[in-house]
């Protein structure tokens, strides 16, 4: 855990934070339509 707050801390004080918070909400919104079946 603290290995995670660590590099946390890290991130918040970078732009790898929005970098990091793109590509998870990008990662949750594919598999999201891939539940609902890729509609366009």
């Amino acid at each position: 855990m603290n290995d995670f707050v660590s590099l946390w801390s890290y991130l918040s004080t970078t732009p790898l934070l929005w970098l990091t918070a793109t590509i998870a909400a990008y990662l949750i919104a594919e598999s999201l339509a891939a539940r609902l079946g890729n509609p366009p």
